[in-house]
């Protein structure tokens, strides 16, 4: 409709100046182009955009220049239609040029725009940058998107609560220019992402941290869940600003440096933890080989037949392990009672209550063998001031195995 206006107008003013060129020749057409100068306004849009005209401080109209859309009555941006479609697809005389009114009267407003988008530095990391544009004169109208605040050390569901920092791009257009600049509050950018990152925020306690994997790269999941909500509805009804479908996409998400942290160390336990049980097992089968003199294949399957024995056996194993971490800490000590050494249950090592197999028997035997190679504090035992005489005893790396259990024994 406001384009068949405007081309009633240009067709009027056309008409005149054929009149006056007629009357009063071309002078006459210098005074009416001077006078038209003087007292009336134009503006030129671009593409994609809207103006909103202004009177004596009070709202007049927008102007908005994208082909195949105009503004209703009711101001909302919709598809053209029948013979405005057609006037406003191929009758592009002028372009996005449009008229204002009346100079000194109406003017197009201007205002303050700040926001957030997404730019790719060199290195390819995405980054957030933040902008501020004064005297804006217009207002987008097609799809663009934003980036929102960074959501930092949010925890996920209560039964998980995964610290996680996050990041949410949102693609939206606005669909009502008056609504927009004059209902919505100053600054409306701003505002809306303010208030989706609340609601984001929210959303991110409802989902355990796979499901936040799952929805970075299907935002059709996100939008399932927020696609009703009242917010999103209000941004459109009230606001003027509508959130296109499948429009909040989680760009980013990975677990606080905090708890990246205490999983690195976790697993650096876990990983010493087990080569610590894999040295301390293999030292329980060829200790337990040389003493029976018999070979550890032969020790390994005997274990094997006997269920009690496989679980003894790995008990035995997790003791020694966790004595040998002590140690490496400088965390061990050593508590006797009398002669006897306090084993892990508690009772003395060699009592009827843990003696009742050759596997309980070799636990002093093991743990002095560890105590002797580092030491009760975790540091290894100083060299003795003076060396010993050749030919009393053979060097420790001629010596055989049963020789250095004998020796660690404290056994000639």
């Amino acid at each position: 409709m406001k384009t068949m206006k405007i081309g009633l107008i240009l067709g009027l003013v056309l008409l005149i100046g054929l009149i006056v060129l007629l009357v009063f020749g071309a002078e006459g057409i210098a005074v009416v182009l001077l006078l038209c100068a003087i007292f009336l306004k134009f503006t030129v849009v671009d593409e994609g955009t809207a103006k909103p005209i202004m009177r004596m401080g009070g709202f007049k109209k927008c102007v908005m220049s994208w082909s195949g859309y105009e503004i209703d009555s009711k101001g909302d941006v919709v598809e053209s239609k029948g013979l405005t479609s057609f006037i406003s697809k191929y009758f592009k005389i002028f372009g996005g040029l449009r008229f204002v009114g009346i100079r000194f009267i109406d003017n197009v407003y201007k205002y303050t725009f700040r926001w957030r988008d997404l730019h790719i530095d060199e290195e390819g990391k995405d980054k957030i940058v933040s902008h501020k544009k004064e005297n804006m004169s217009y207002i987008l109208v097609k799809e663009a998107t934003y980036c929102l605040k960074e959501l930092v050390n949010v925890e996920t569901k209560p039964d998980e609560r995964i610290p996680v920092n996050a990041f949410f791009l949102v693609t939206m257009k606005v669909v009502n220019p008056f609504k927009t600049l004059f209902r919505a509050p100053p600054n409306w950018c701003e505002k809306l992402t303010a208030r989706l990152f609340a609601r984001l925020k929210v959303w991110i306690g409802t989902r355990e941290f796979d499901d936040l994997i799952s929805a970075k790269s299907a935002p059709e999941e996100i939008w399932e869940d927020l696609h009703g909500d009242p917010l999103i509805v209000m941004f459109k009804k009230e606001w003027g600003v509508e959130i296109v479908k499948n429009g909040i996409d989680l760009r980013n998400v990975e677990m606080g440096k905090k708890y990246q942290d205490a999983l690195a160390k976790q697993k650096q336990m876990e990983l010493e933890a087990e080569g610590d049980a894999e040295e301390t097992v293999g030292m329980i089968v060829r200790s337990m080989a040389i003493v029976q003199g018999r070979t550890k294949e032969e020790i390994q399957r005997e274990i094997k037949k006997d269920p009690k024995l496989v679980r003894e056996y790995l008990d035995k194993s997790t003791n020694f392990a966790l004595r040998k971490m002590a140690i490496k800490a400088g965390l061990y000590r050593e508590v006797r009672v009398g002669d006897a050494e306090i084993g892990s249950s508690g009772s003395p090592i060699g009592s009827p209550s843990s003696g009742n197999s050759y596997l309980a028997q070799m636990e002093k035997m093991i743990i002095r063998i560890i105590t002797a190679t580092q030491g009760a504090t975790g540091k290894p035992k100083e060299k003795p001031e003076k060396e010993e005489k050749k030919g009393e005893k053979k060097k420790r790396s001629e010596m055989s195995d049963r020789e250095k259990i004998d020796a660690a024994l404290g056994r000639e």
